[in-house]
């Protein structure tokens, strides 16, 4: 009787033994679930950083464009352009593509944290398609008039500053070009995606 006795206590131990491991293994288990659930969580994007990288970087149908005719438009409260050349355009814009002529030799391009050199292939895709904010940079927020001015490009009536298809400026008193808006076609070819972080500071 006694022997049977001791034998139950030690069979009883080893299954509360058991069931204390596996519970504490499931726990442990449980707990790195929900850890790797609420790290994944943390490391995705917020709806609010979504919501502003959309913000900044619409997609612009190009179908609504004719060639040779620039587009102006109002995207998060900044005037932009956004100028499909012609031939006779794109003949042009490689007359003045020589930094001989230019006053000021970079270009502000958004999505870039230095200026790059002013040549136009830096400025636009393929050299068809030039993307800018049309304010003066270095004037009083005007906006500048498009297809205007002594060199076929951008003219700020408050400031007389002349800038050409490329937003280099020409003659004036402006110390910077237009910046550029980078932009790249979307997988279908039928839309640009546009970059519109870091729009031009305006000094007043």
């Amino acid at each position: 009787m006694l022997i049977e006795a001791v034998r139950g206590k030690l069979i009883s131990s080893m299954h509360r033994g058991d069931f204390l491991y596996i519970f504490s293994a499931a726990t442990f288990v449980v707990i790195l679930i929900i850890a790797g659930a609420f790290l994944f969580r943390t490391a995705q994007p917020t709806a609010d950083v979504v919501s502003q990288s959309v913000h900044n970087h619409p997609l612009i149908s190009v179908t609504q464009f004719q060639r040779g005719v620039p587009m102006s438009m109002v995207l998060n409260g900044q005037p932009i352009v956004l100028w499909w050349r012609d031939a006779d355009q794109m003949a042009l814009a490689k007359q003045q593509d020589d930094p001989v002529l230019w006053r000021v030799p970079e270009s502000f391009v958004s999505g870039q944290s230095q200026p790059l050199p002013a040549q136009d292939v830096n400025l636009t895709i393929n050299g068809e398609w030039f993307v800018a904010w049309t304010v003066n940079p270095t004037g009083f927020g005007c906006v500048v008039m498009i297809e205007a001015g002594d060199f076929g490009g951008f003219f700020d009536p408050c400031r007389g500053d002349h800038f050409d298809l490329s937003g280099r400026i020409r003659k004036g008193i402006a110390r910077q070009n237009l910046k550029v808006i980078s932009a790249q076609f979307a997988s279908d070819g039928q839309a640009l995606r546009l970059n519109l972080s870091n729009p031009p500071k305006v000094k007043r």
